[in-house]
């Protein structure tokens, strides 16, 4: 409907002055739509489309606005013919339905964060809570000179806010005590000296082997695990 009411004040917007909000949402739609629609598929994802949000809830509730103002008419039109206890059952069940509805929504909302993903593996790796560990032990061990982060760019761009000390001052040699490197290449490393450390994150679990391969010298030393006994990250020091 909102759509319509736009287009027909892009036609005639003399006419039909007051449907200027209808086209001011339905071009801000369309205009947040741009970067998605412009670009290819998975570039990066849908955040592309955020902008689109808020327009779209409007819109959403203009239409549901409408539904309810044309639901009102009609049930004014027999609530009127309606008396005594029948009046009140549906009063009741009317108020009983609302407090059911609202229990509802809050219950699912809490269930499913707090129950539901709070205990799914799944949710875990996908909000990169091993970022977490890793970024606390590199705050504590971490030291540019000795420290190598097996992790992707991407990924690192968590580490590098975590571990980010003095945001005012980049040269300073607490911010982001490490050096970071794709998984892929951990096991090109051919100047690794005694007491190097590399910090491998869940991410980077299954590159370890080949580095091992490579690196025979290297030495597990820390081994973290989650709720769910999954490791998250693990630590290898290059010894003699």
């Amino acid at each position: 409907m909102a759509t319509t009411l736009a287009a027909r004040y892009a036609i005639r917007p003399l006419k039909y002055k007051t449907d200027w909000k209808y086209f001011v949402l339905a071009g801000w739609f369309w205009a947040m739509m741009l970067p998605t629609v412009t670009t290819a598929e998975s570039i990066p994802h849908g955040l592309r489309s955020i902008g689109t949000i808020p327009s779209v809830f409007i819109l959403s509730a203009v239409g549901l606005m409408a539904i309810f103002n044309f639901v009102s008419k009609v049930c004014n039109l027999y609530w009127e013919q309606i008396k005594g206890w029948q009046r009140k059952l549906i009063t009741n069940a009317r108020n009983i339905l609302a407090i059911i509805s609202v229990v509802s929504l809050i219950s699912q909302a809490y269930i499913h964060c707090f129950v539901v993903a709070a205990n799914d593996t799944k949710y875990f790796y996908a909000f990169r809570s091993d970022l977490t560990t890793v970024s606390e032990y590199l705050k504590e061990h971490g030291n540019k000179t000795n420290t190598y982060l097996i992790l992707d760019k991407f990924s690192a761009m968590t580490v590098d806010y975590i571990t980010t000390a003095d945001s005012r001052n980049p040269e300073n040699p607490k911010n982001n005590p490490y050096k970071q490197l794709n998984p892929e290449d951990s096991w090109k490393l051919t100047n690794l000296k005694f007491g190097d450390q590399l910090v491998f994150a869940q991410s980077s679990l299954f590159d370890i082997e080949k580095f091992k391969q490579c690196h025979p010298e290297a030495q597990l030393i820390r081994e973290d695990r989650n709720k769910f006994n999954q490791i998250v990250m693990t630590v290898y020091v290059i010894g003699k």
